[in-house]
């Protein structure tokens, strides 16, 4: 996909906070990065406008999938008359258009040893001292029925998954990042070849259930769950942020209250008007809290 020096400086802007009427983002590439929720819509009294709530997410979004240098370096490169090189250095690909640029596959981590299968032979996964592994060529990749699949939505939560064990109770279970979005693809074919049961663990708010509700749970042949553990209703008073409430109540619609744990945590969104991020997970901060606060 070609991204227009025009396009690239609203990109920009949208990367330094600043927010869009919907009708001045109509092209393609504002079109999928709103499908992958990148880009966020909310109303306001002057209508729609398209935001970026997280920046960084945008930049690295753009850097994995299209633009292979900073936007500013865009600008400049793509103002000067285009050559082949300049194609390449921008968008790592010499004809400007969409190609795959990465390995078949994805990445996963293991908390305790779990014996698989790839390309018909054993394989024992090993949990490697909280360093993620690469997965190629999944086609051939089989997990025991009792390993239950995790998407881990935040890339630290990802990172940080085996202080965090505790949120999963005894389920054995096989790790896999929501980042970056170029294994989307892998997973999910892969995925809905699995008979395992499968989880998903987003932020605790409308975005990270729609999330998990039109990307993930369609793939699944196993039974699906959305993770909201019992203390994460606990936590939003002290650690819930207004604006994701706000900036996503346009979702709400769109949600189907089909689990008792996605019902319960969304009335809980709904009555304190917040939503709740799993990095809250992240931080010691939170334990210390339910010590002092207990039911």
């Amino acid at each position: 996909m070609h991204i227009t020096t025009e396009q690239a400086r609203l990109l920009k802007e949208l990367a330094e906070g600043k927010q869009f009427p919907s009708s001045q983002l109509r092209a393609e590439i504002f079109r999928k990065l709103k499908e992958e929720k990148i880009l966020l819509v909310k109303r306001t009294h002057q209508g729609k406008v398209i935001y970026a709530d997280d920046p960084i997410g945008l930049l690295n979004y753009l850097n994995n999938h299209y633009i292979r240098c900073t936007l500013d370096e865009y600008i400049v490169k793509s103002q000067a008359s285009p050559t082949r090189t300049n194609n390449v250095y921008l968008t790592g690909d010499s004809k400007n258009k969409d190609t795959e640029r990465v390995f078949q596959g994805f990445l996963f981590k293991v908390t305790e040893p779990i014996q698989a299968q790839w390309k018909g032979k054993e394989h024992i996964l090993i949990p490697a001292n909280g360093l993620p592994v690469f997965m190629p060529y999944p086609d051939s990749f089989k997990l025991p029925e009792d390993i239950t699949i995790v998407l881990v939505e935040n890339s630290e939560n990802f990172c940080m998954i085996e202080n965090q064990i505790e949120l999963f109770g005894e389920m054995k279970c096989f790790f896999v990042p929501y980042y970056p979005r170029e294994h989307y693809k892998y997973f999910t074919e892969w995925l809905q070849k699995q008979p395992n049961n499968y989880v998903h663990y987003g932020d605790f708010d409308f975005a990270g259930i729609h999330i998990y509700q039109s990307q993930y749970k369609k793939y699944v042949t196993g039974k699906s769950e959305y993770l909201v553990p019992k203390t994460c209703f606990r936590l939003f008073k002290r650690f819930g942020k207004k604006e994701l409430y706000d900036n996503q109540l346009n979702l709400l619609d769109r949600l189907d209250i089909d689990e008792p744990g996605i019902r319960k945590l969304i009335q809980t969104i709904q009555s304190e008007h917040k939503g709740l991020e799993q990095e809250v997970y992240n931080k010691d901060e939170y334990k210390t809290f339910l010590i002092k606060e207990p039911v």
